[in-house]
């Protein structure tokens, strides 16, 4: 494509992004049935006080494409790549090599995807570059009406979500993730304090929309806490299963479905519709569950990892 040429985010005019972000926006509201509005407007503040950094891809008067990301210590994280209808293969190549080029010359020695990409002709582009490649599905189910009622665990207790919950749930989350996929693919999984960090985005920063408190819930037993679940909403009737992890200690005993079955019938009792959630295809034992109680492929999608 003649005439391209890369530019830093910040030295363009805000409303050059207007196609690209307008664009996912309605690829998200396509594929998803899921409104990113708030999640737009957050990068885009984000950028505009550097908290994210960027590239921009241009051919004339035209924004191609553009990559979001930064860089903490030796992990570099791209958080977006925007891409227009107009953009093909090799300018999408130009701006991912520029961009993995930067965060390596800023330290990083490890560099992660965390977007969803609708656009999977980028696989080979990211394998080309050294990625790995980890597939990931997104499920959702038709909420009936009305939900049948739970069968109980011994001496299981479910406890109504309460921000108190974070610490111990980010415990949790670290056990359950230990030495499987999810932590393969998220280097936060790896870390008590990437966990704390990861369910403060959910629950205080609305990266998945925002916290249904009376459906999440944290399951005990002798009050120490178990497993939980988090419940967002993306849509005025759609719902989200943001997180949700059991102990391995009490994995395969019905705890994660008993907290899932729990937040069905308070989802349900509010009139939701639908009920979402991501897993990775690797995590089969997690993905088979979800299958058993409902849930239906929508769309499966890619995100990397590369590894000095």
């Amino acid at each position: 494509m003649p005439g391209l040429r890369l530019a830093d985010a910040l030295a363009i005019n805000p409303a050059d992004l207007e196609g690209l972000w307008q664009h996912e926006a309605n690829m998200w509201r396509k594929q998803l049935s899921w409104d990113i509005s708030a999640t737009i407007y957050r990068l885009q503040r984000a950028l505009k006080h550097s908290d994210v950094l960027g590239k921009v891809l241009q051919a004339g008067s035209r924004t191609l494409a553009c990559a979001l990301y930064l860089c903490t210590g030796q992990l570099g994280l791209i958080s977006n790549f925007l891409i227009s209808p107009e953009c093909d293969a090799n300018a999408a190549e130009t701006l991912l090599q520029e961009t993995v080029r930067t965060l390596r010359c800023q330290g990083a020695s490890r560099i992660e995807s965390s977007f969803i990409s609708m656009n999977l002709w980028l696989c080979p582009l990211f394998e080309r570059e050294g990625f790995c490649t980890y597939w990931r599905e997104f499920l959702r189910y038709d909420l009936p009406s009305s939900h049948g009622p739970l069968r109980p665990l011994p001496n299981v207790h479910l406890q109504a979500w309460r921000q108190s919950h974070l610490w111990e749930a980010a415990s949790i989350m670290l056990a359950a993730y230990e030495g499987g996929v999810e932590a393969e693919v998220s280097e936060q999984c790896r870390t008590r304090r990437g966990c704390e960090l990861e369910l403060d985005d959910i629950l205080n920063q609305g990266i998945c929309g925002s916290p249904v408190m009376e459906a999440s819930a944290m399951a005990q037993q002798r009050g120490s806490g178990i497993g939980f679940v988090i419940i967002t909403q993306i849509e005025p009737s759609h719902a989200h299963v943001a997180e949700v992890a059991v102990l391995p200690a009490y994995q395969r005993q019905g705890v994660g479905r008993l907290l899932l079955n729990r937040a069905m019938a308070k989802m349900a009792a509010r009139e939701f519709t639908a009920v979402s959630l991501f897993v990775t295809r690797l995590n089969s034992r997690a993905l088979d569950l979800y299958k058993l109680i409902g849930f239906k492929p929508v769309f499966s999608f890619p995100v990397f990892v590369w590894q000095e």
